[in-house]
């Protein structure tokens, strides 16, 4: 990870979703494949959804996993944890300390005063 190189390693364009167990067998192929042929794989960047549902031996809940006995951080691609807390937000209330709550009519609520001002604040909201 000290090294600016990366590659992605493959895209699937489907029409619905991919079941959780499909990719799995995916995830572990790939990477077994670039073992076999010399390559450390030490990351795997997903957009993050389906990878928490995927049956991957994630160790203590943290982001690591293991392929052939060779340790694998698990990161979320940043713009996509951004959208799914984003997402997450707008269909829940937020609690803070069991106390404070932040309800997405709060959200809206400022999102139709911030879009009536010339200079806006929640322009992504």
């Amino acid at each position: 990870m000290c090294t600016n190189w990366k590659q992605s390693i493959e895209y699937f364009f489907i029409n619905s979703t991919l079941p959780a167990i499909k990719l799995k067998d995916i995830i572990i192929q790939s990477i077994t494949k670039l073992q076999q042929i010399g390559y450390i794989v030490i990351a795997f960047i997903s957009y993050g959804a389906k990878f928490h549902e995927c049956s991957i031996k994630r160790q203590q809940n943290r982001h690591i996993f293991f392929v052939n006995n060779q340790q694998i951080a698990y990161f979320i691609d940043p713009p996509h944890a951004i959208k799914i807390n984003h997402n997450n937000c707008m269909r829940n209330n937020i609690k803070y300390n069991l106390k404070f709550i932040l309800s997405r009519k709060y959200i809206k609520e400022l999102y139709n005063i911030d879009k009536k001002n010339k200079y806006r604040l929640a322009l992504k909201i």
